[in-house]
């Protein structure tokens, strides 16, 4: 009886939760599509405005950030409004989810002026000056400031919000990894935000962590009009401020085949742009770049520019076509050689690591890393010369899946053994982006978060290994795995909770995250297809594919994890997270999974 008893208070239990679960779901269903009505009805008497805001998504993400994130004035006004005390909205407006970003943080980066602005006059942080909880100086120096997320977003009057209403003209010229503000607006070719950031004060020539220019960046995406604005500001046309580096814009504009950058170069800075034909970057001249790149038009362009003849434009290509078929036979060459050298420290690592020594081990896990890396480096600066190519795509695939990656994945282990359990996690997630369909690579990932006490995103891990190959010898351990980091997981919600919820008996996996006590809501998945181009040039063949993503997700890692999905050229990233931000504004919302 006692037995009979206990199973029906969890079976009670288990149904208590369900229905909140089901309950806070329709809570954020309400809050993402802007129906108030709809949140009033819910609320009743019986929920405050403090308990909807205190649950969570598997991101961390309150209500509020659905409802900035999808310009919600109406829901973001309801919900603050409701709260008891100035503090109160103060602290809901500042809160963070598990990637460092407030509300207030979101809503600007998708262009939503009007609640950006709503939200920083209740107290937002402008992430310029005041540390997130848990941040340190050295990450607040890294995070870009609300001007920053403004430019990425593509709207002028955001920029205008920024500079003017949260006083961040100071951080025009700050440059983050994604480098200033107006290296956004000359990614977009935005024409109306270069002027606006120009005339408040921006550094035509600020360089990003890199040491480039917004001049490079408007030059590479063909985007003329930028370019001259840029020019006429006083933008250096060196690529780079070393002082034994010829190149120049111009042979940037070459190797992309951006020709009407070219005729502006020539139109705005005519004597500069005849020296810059004559230098050579690398062994060559900007039409010989352009040649060697595939873009015979864009030789010709340069060659009417200065006033050669056809028939130097034919010796010219013929000549840099059998250079770049000589060069491709020694790359084929070289990754055959480099691979070898990684396994050869990737055997060498194996060995000490069966005997035990793992120190060893980890050194020369170490040194193949470096290796792979290098040859990865090497191999990239070569696809960005020949102006994007299927055969050197297809090589530094092999050296991401089988060297680096690979490497990566044992020397996670091998930390792991150590106690360098931060060293362990980012081995394996960088393995899990290098190789994302590669079981093992997760399964390193989920292995170091789960030493660490991330049993949520161990559990993802686990699970995203086993749904790869779920009939493969390991599958097994992988589920199992899983479960245990579920069960987990639920106990630190509940006694961070400090709740007496018994732990479910079964472990299932949800849409988005493993279930925490206060329930995830039901993802808003999309399925869009979209036409993208193979690689950076302008040129590139466009591919047919299918962006997934849920409401609420920042653009940038839709992107980001998009272009590792489908192998393409990481140089796409901030031009798909443009579109990926255009295609959520539009596409209707799903509950398909």
């Amino acid at each position: 009886m006692a037995q009979e008893g206990k199973t029906m208070e969890a079976q009670a239990q288990r149904e208590a939760y369900e229905s909140e679960r089901a309950h806070v779901n329709e809570l954020f269903a309400a809050a993402a599509t802007n129906d108030v009505n709809k949140l009033k009805d819910l609320a009743g008497t019986s929920t405050s405005r403090e308990q909807m805001l205190g649950y969570k998504d598997a991101n961390g993400r309150s209500m509020l950030h659905f409802a900035a994130t999808q310009g919600h004035d109406d829901v973001c006004k309801w919900l603050l409004d409701g709260l008891a005390t100035k503090d109160a909205q103060h602290i809901a407006v500042n809160a963070t989810d598990k990637q460092g970003d407030s509300a207030l943080r979101l809503a600007v980066r998708v262009g939503h002026a009007q609640v950006a602005k709503f939200l920083f006059d209740l107290g937002g942080s402008s992430g310029s000056t005041v540390l997130d909880a848990g941040e340190s100086k050295e990450e607040l120096k890294r995070k870009p400031s609300l001007l920053h997320e403004a430019a990425s977003s593509g709207e002028v009057d955001m920029v205008r919000v920024a500079l003017e209403d949260f006083g961040l003209k100071s951080c025009i010229n700050e440059a983050t990894k994604t480098g200033p503000p107006i290296f956004w607006a000359a990614f977009n070719a935005n024409e109306a935000m270069v002027q606006q950031l120009l005339e408040a004060g921006a550094d035509p020539n600020v360089r990003d962590e890199d040491g480039h220019s917004a001049l490079l960046v408007a030059a590479t995406r063909d985007a003329p009009e930028v370019v001259r604005m840029l020019l006429e500001a006083g933008a250096d046309m060196r690529v780079s401020t070393g002082a034994d580096d010829e190149t120049t814009v111009v042979h940037a504009a070459a190797a992309s085949g951006a020709d009407e950058t070219l005729n502006a170069i020539a139109e705005a800075v005519p004597d500069a742009f005849a020296k810059a034909l004559d230098q050579e970057a690398d062994g060559f001249r900007p039409i010989e770049l352009a040649a060697y790149s595939g873009h015979v038009g864009t030789a010709r362009t340069i060659a009417e520019l200065a006033n050669q003849d056809l028939e130097t434009v034919q010796e010219i290509c013929a000549k840099m076509e059998e250079r770049r078929e000589k060069e491709m036979n020694e790359a084929a060459e070289e990754l055959e050689n480099g691979l070898e050298k990684c396994a050869q420290a990737r055997n060498e690592g194996n060995e000490a690591f069966k005997s035990g020594e793992l120190e060893n081990a980890l050194a020369a896990y170490g040194a193949g890393v470096e290796m792979a890396a290098a040859m990865l480096a090497k191999f990239h600066a070569r696809l960005q010369r020949m102006g994007g190519d299927p055969t050197c795509d297809a090589q530094i695939t092999r050296i991401k899946e089988e060297a680096l990656a690979v490497l990566l994945c044992n020397r996670s282990a091998c930390a792991l053994k150590l106690g360098q359990t931060e060293l362990a996690r980012d081995d394996g997630q960088q393995a899990a982006e290098l190789r994302p369909k590669w079981p093992k690579a997760h399964f390193r990932l989920g292995q170091a978060l789960a030493v660490l006490g991330e049993n949520a995103d161990a559990a993802q891990s686990f699970w995203t290994g086993y749904e790869l190959a779920p009939k493969e010898p390991g599958a097994a351990a992988l589920l199992n795995l899983f479960k245990q980091s579920v069960a987990k997981a639920k106990k630190q919600h509940q006694q961070n909770d400090d709740t007496t919820q018994e732990e479910a008996e079964d472990a299932e996996p949800l849409q988005s995250s493993v279930a925490p006590p206060t329930p995830s809501p039901t993802s808003f998945q999309h399925e869009v297809p979209v036409e993208i181009p193979a690689d950076a040039s302008p040129d590139a063949p466009l591919r047919s594919l299918v962006m997934r993503f849920n409401d609420g997700e920042d653009p940038f890692r839709v992107a980001t994890r998009f272009v590792q999905e489908n192998g393409l050229d990481g140089s796409l990233v901030h031009r798909i997270a443009h579109h990926v931000h255009e295609v959520m504004t539009t596409a209707p919302t799903s509950t398909s999974s």
